[in-house]
């Protein structure tokens, strides 16, 4: 229900994406850590987790986690400082 011109522009976007898309290879289960992650948020539970920057230098941290978000390749927990 577009014009061919819509249809065209959404196609290109798409095949963009197709185009730069690169699986994620870490063979873990997500769908029990996105359970759990979701129970942490529920009963307001503080986490302890690690930080790993774009460096490769680590922190390992406590926080509260609020959200869950999925952004293009990867979940984010959110947790406020």
């Amino acid at each position: 229900m577009m014009s061919t011109d819509e249809a065209d522009q959404i196609h290109t976007t798409l095949r963009n994406e197709q185009l730069a898309y690169t699986p994620v290879a870490h063979y873990k289960d997500l769908t029990k850590l996105i359970c759990a992650i979701s129970g942490y948020i529920d009963t307001k539970q503080t986490i302890a987790f690690t930080y790993t920057n774009a460096q490769g230098g680590e922190k390992k941290l406590f926080g509260l986690p609020t959200g869950l978000l999925f952004d293009t390749y990867y979940f984010y927990v959110i947790i406020p400082f």
